[in-house]
């Protein structure tokens, strides 16, 4: 599969999510836009009226909500939607607003989540999107033990998208492709980079030699739970 870098965005204000969508527009394509309510997680972030009219562009909303279909029905368009299964109550009403929306369905799991909880839903899902890091705040330490996750899941679905969140940089980039991850999520080491272009340029060759490595983890200093 081919190595892919998701510029994850998580900011208070609607001034700083159109300065940095545009700082990465045109460089990726795809963009990650956090959002966070206070509740499933101890923070908060640009709300739903910030998410209006936003600068053309492919966009995942990762959705670190409470009753994340009552979001994803307020932001139309053919976008990805990564919904917590520690948030979802009913599946069902999730997959409706997701089709009412126009966008596509992908999962996201905490650190501290079973794997198994998501294996039912995965086939109605586009993507999986694995945490490494406790979500709610950048620039947290990336959570090697998440490769049995990564692996499992490549194991049983081949063709699927995987995408890792957190505490993601050249090492663990690499560490993370060669757990069997084919999309990044990366925050602090595009936007905190003095050349934007040149930072996601180095993640994605850091992805390819994950990717391209022969020996086990434990050679990008992994470990297995």
């Amino acid at each position: 599969m081919e190595q892919e870098v998701v510029p994850a965005i998580l900011v208070k204000t609607r001034d700083d999510l159109i300065r940095r969508i545009a700082q990465v527009n045109g460089l990726v394509k795809e963009i990650q836009i956090d959002v966070m309510d206070g509740k499933f997680v101890p923070n908060t972030t640009v709300g739903i009226e910030d998410l209006k009219n936003l600068p053309e562009a492919h966009y995942e909303f990762h959705w670190m909500v409470r009753e994340p279909e009552r979001w994803i029905a307020q932001v139309p368009g053919p976008h990805m939607h990564l919904v917590h299964i520690e948030t979802v109550k009913s599946f069902d009403i999730v997959e409706q607003a997701v089709k009412k929306s126009g966008g596509k369905l992908g999962l996201a799991i905490n650190p501290e989540t079973s794997i198994d909880l998501a294996l039912r839903l995965v086939p109605k899902a586009e993507r999986v999107l694995i945490m490494t890091v406790h979500p709610g705040f950048s620039g947290q330490s990336y959570i090697r033990e998440m490769c049995d996750k990564i692996k499992r899941l490549r194991k049983l679905y081949p063709k699927l998208d995987i995408e890792v969140d957190g505490g993601i940089n050249n090492e663990t980039a690499a560490h993370a492709y060669s757990c069997g991850a084919n999309i990044l999520a990366a925050a602090s080491a595009v936007f905190a980079a003095k050349d934007t272009k040149a930072a996601i340029t180095g993640l994605i060759k850091s992805a390819k030699r994950g990717a391209n490595a022969k020996h086990s983890t434990d050679n990008f200093g992994g470990s297995h739970a």
